[in-house]
């Protein structure tokens, strides 16, 4: 009965483990996040003053074109973190539940040994 509670014990830490890098990998998705929205808003700022200076000519329709591909490749970036964002969530969830499971029997365990 010792060998089962102790290797419950042993998974649930486990678990434990990979729910707390679970929560820092989505931490460190938020501030890439952040940091990938600013360079993006950085790069918009940018374009859009080429513009304004070049209202007319060649120079105006690269901006609006190069504004285009940033918007697209903006949309990308944050469609791949959002999805990266679920997996971590879905992963994180299963864990906890798998914990909670863990829980329940080493308390039933607990139970039985008394």
């Amino acid at each position: 009965m010792t060998d089962k509670f102790d290797r419950i014990v042993r998974e649930r830490q486990e678990i434990s483990d990979q729910i707390f890098e679970c929560e820092k990998a989505q931490r460190d998705l938020e501030n890439f996040e952040e940091r990938i929205d600013n360079i993006f808003r950085k790069n918009q700022n940018l374009f859009f003053e080429m513009e304004s200076l070049y209202s007319v000519g060649e120079l105006n329709y690269m901006s609006a074109d190069l504004t285009l591909e940033l918007n697209r490749g903006r949309q990308q970036v944050f469609n791949a973190i959002e999805n990266q964002n679920e997996e971590i969530k879905n992963n994180r969830y299963s864990l906890e539940d798998k914990e909670s499971e863990l829980y329940y029997e080493q308390m039933r365990l607990s139970e039985e040994d008394s």
